[in-house]
This record gives structure tokens, sequence and C-alpha cells, in this order.
């Protein structure tokens, strides 16, 4: 396998695992039922009701060591006859099959959530199972306890081909069955494993296990004081070699049956220790038996078709949920807009009855406008008051000589002669009267030519209303 291909895989990988993200848990809440697989035995683990896995024709000419692998179609079969008397709505089932179907390998992973952690283990399955090159799906069965590390969650990781995760669904599928979850059975005990409070939990100081074995395999699931999990198998044909089957219990260590160590050898023994009963009223049985299910559901491995086929509900609840959001942003929005328009429909009424009750008014006041618009260009001319300029200059020129005097529009211009004409200047400059002072010309000697504007008049804004310039 090239690097370019698995660059590829990688790329394909991220993007359903970043569209899968949070899926998970949503699947798991939905479950409603567990499906045990023993033998030649299917149970509902909420009911007890048991049925028997009847092979097609063409399973019944494979070899023993070939029916190990029970097909999709049988499997559903039998559940569809378990969950007949089912009254959900929609059937959603977790199904724990032999342990002998899966691979299982002890992981460290971040103790982060259940997407990373699976995403995580999808990433390095080539490192993990290099000898797999066919796509692998996943579960993670974290230990319960705290490990050594708070930052560090151990567990173990439990790997099926691809194609049968898909084969089983799609089987369920035919059956009216949403698969959400496929597990080794043995998974079924891994919240009792160091689980404080629990019927057949050891002290803190002890170890627990539990040992399954079938007609094909044993296997022994046990936490070591580390919280870590340890998983042991042993075909049953191997069991029967002394020397193998001396090997496999030094592995294992000296199991005695106590209530510390669990056997089971048949689905009977299942449900004997079932997690999911319970001696509480039946009002309560359901959110229980719901809570068991999701928690015993998200450590399975979720079939893609089944992430694909939430995850596209999922966005079609989003696209609802939006687009009921947007609506009542809208009629939200809209709130002010009604009210305004409420308001404004009222003013324009109590508008409409002033108007009535003001005509007197009105009609008065357009005799005044229209005396404005007749007379008031000569009415309102600016008055430059030509004397009162002449006594304000007087004192400032003096003991000088005004010679010129020119006023225009209040654009005044004056010349004549004095010994400090930038005295005139500077008093011209700080009388109120005046502004925009300025030498015209300059000065030849004692001569001075001064131009100022009368701050007392404004002829640009008398033509402005007056005489406006057509546009």
């Amino acid at each position: 396998m090239n690097l370019s291909i698995v660059s590829e895989h990688l790329q394909t990988l991220r993007a359903r695992l970043a569209q899968n993200a949070n899926v998970c848990v949503s699947i798991a809440n939905r479950v409603n039922a567990a499906l045990l697989v023993f033998d030649d035995q299917m149970i509902d683990l909420q009911t007890g009701r048991t049925t028997r896995l009847v092979q097609s024709k063409e399973g019944s000419d494979l070899s023993p060591e070939a029916q190990i692998i029970i097909d999709a179609k049988t499997l559903a079969e039998a559940a569809s006859r378990l969950l007949s008397d089912n009254h959900q709505t929609e059937k959603v089932c977790v199904l724990l099959l032999p342990p002998s179907e899966f691979l299982m390998t002890d992981t460290n992973l971040p103790a982060a959530g259940l997407d990373i952690q699976r995403s995580a283990l999808l990433l390095q399955a080539m490192t993990i199972l290099p000898e797999f090159e066919q796509p692998l799906t996943v579960g993670f069965m974290p230990s319960q306890r705290q490990g050594p590390l708070p930052s560090v969650k151990t567990g173990l990781a439990t790997w099926l081909p691809a194609a049968r995760t898909e084969h089983l669904f799609t089987a369920f599928s035919d059956q009216k069955i949403f698969l959400a979850s496929i597990m080794p059975r043995i998974a079924f005990f891994t919240d009792r494993l160091g689980n404080p409070g629990s019927e057949i939990s050891p002290a803190d100081n002890l170890l627990m296990s539990v040992e399954d074995s079938d007609r094909q395999l044993t296997t022994v699931l046990k936490e070591s004081q580390h919280a870590t999990l340890v998983c042991l198998q042993c075909a049953a044909n191997d069991l029967a070699v002394p020397e193998l089957r001396e090997k496999f219990i030094l592995e294992c260590g000296d199991i005695v049956p106590t209530r510390h160590n669990v056997r089971l050898a048949s689905a009977q023994d299942y449900m004997s220790a079932n997690l999911l009963k319970t001696d509480t009223p039946q009002a309560s049985q359901h959110n229980l038996h719901a809570n068991n299910l999701a928690r015993l559901a998200v450590k399975g491995i979720f079939p893609d078709a089944a992430l694909a086929a939430r995850h596209q509900l999922e966005q079609g609840r989003l696209r609802k949920d939006m687009m009921k959001t947007a609506l009542a942003a809208v009629l939200i929005l809209s709130v002010p807009f009604i009210w305004q328009s409420i308001q404004l429909f009222r003013l324009g009424a109590d508008l409409s009855r002033a108007q009535v009750l003001s005509e007197v008014a009105r009609a008065d006041q357009a005799v005044v406008r229209d005396f404005e618009n007749n007379w008031g260009a000569f009415t309102e001319f600016p008055d430059q008051d030509i004397a009162e300029v002449l006594l304000t200059l007087q004192p400032v020129i003096n003991p000088g000589l005004l010679s010129a005097f020119e006023l225009d529009e209040g654009l005044l211009g004056i010349e004549g002669e004095s010994p400090d004409p930038q005295n005139i200047l500077e008093q011209l400059e700080q009388n109120p009267m005046f502004t925009e002072v300025d030498f015209a010309r300059a000065t030849n000697n004692n001569r001075y030519f001064i131009e100022l504007r009368l701050s007392t008049v404004n002829f640009s804004a008398y033509r402005e209303w007056h005489f406006p310039e057509p546009r």
C-alpha cells in the first residue's frame, strides 16, 4: 500500500469521521432492545425470550470452522421473531455476538469524547492490525475505574470487518429492524468490572474476571489492579491439549468461581446476571432499561450505514429546527413592524382629526405665509445701517483722514490716510461689527486701503431664501 493510497484513505476517513461526530451517542440513546447470540440460540435480554438459530441450506455444508460465523440473514430472521411483540414505533437493537467473531486489542486513548476515541482508533487501524488490508470497523470498551493517568483512558478495542457489519445492517433492515450497534457479548459485563456498588463487584484490592465459554472459544475478560482490561482467548480444540490448557490457565491466573469471578457457559447464564433486569416499580422500568441499553450500545461497533442513516435523519431534523427557528425569528422581528403599523394607523387617524380641528388656524397661517411670500423680499431686506457704520468707524480712523467709503451688500471698502494704518486694521478686527478685515492693497507711506464685511447682515442667506437658483 503506497503513500498516495494511504493519504486518500486518511482523507476519506477524516471526512467520514467529521460527518459522524456526535451521531454515535444519538444512535445509542434510541436503542430499545438487546439481542444476545450464544451457540445456536438468540435471546432477548429484556424479555428473556429465546429462539433457535436455523442456518440456511447454503450454510449447512460449511465446515465447523466456517460455521463460527453465522450468516446475517439467519440472525436477522431470529431477531424478527424475538421482536415480533415489540410495539415500539421503531425497533432499534444492539446485537451481542460471540467473541470469536472479533479481534480485541488493549489500547490507551485520551480521555476524550466517544467519537474522538473511535476516530483515533480508526486512524491507527493500519498500525494496530497491519495484516488486515480490508476495511475495519471498531468499538471501544473503556475500563470503568480511573487509570494511573487521569488524561488517559484504558480499555479494549473491538474490531470487525466493515463488510460483516454492513451485511448485518442490511439483513436487519430487510426485517424492519435498525441495527444500531454490534459488540462481543462479553462486553455486556464491562460495566461491572471494578464498578463499586455492583452485586458482583470485588473489593478495590481484588480482581474481577468474566469467563465466556461456548462450543468454539473460551474468552476471559478481567481487570488488573491498574484499571486495565485484559482479554484472553483460547479455542475449545486447543483446551483439549494439556500443554495448551495449562499455558492458558497460567496466563489467566488462578480464577476460582466466586461471586467475583463469573463463568458463563450458556445464554441462561447471561440472563441470570442480566444488567437489564430490575426490581423497581413498572413506572420507572422503562427509563432504567433505556439508560442501561444506551450505556451498553456505546461500547459497540456502529455500522457505517447506521451512522449515515442517522446523520441524514439528524440533518433533516436540523433543517426542520432551523426552519422553525427562522420562522420564529421572522415572527419576533416582525412584531415591532406590526406594532409600528398599528401605531401609524392610529397616528393617521389622530392627524385626520387634528386637521379637521385646525382648519381655521391653517387658513390664518396660509394668509401669513402668503404675506411673507409677497412682501418678505422687501420687509426682510438686510439693513446695512450706514449711519451706525460711520459712527463706529469715526473713533477708529481719528485723527486720520477718510477719503473713500464704499458699501455693497455688506462688503465695505475704505480708503484714507493715517500715521498708523496697522493700528486701524487691528482695531477693526477687534470690533464685533466687522469681519474678514484685511488690506485690499499694499499701503503707500501713510495711505491705506482696507476691505471688510459687516457681520450684522447676510445677503447670501437672503438671496437663497427669497431668490433661490433653479435646479
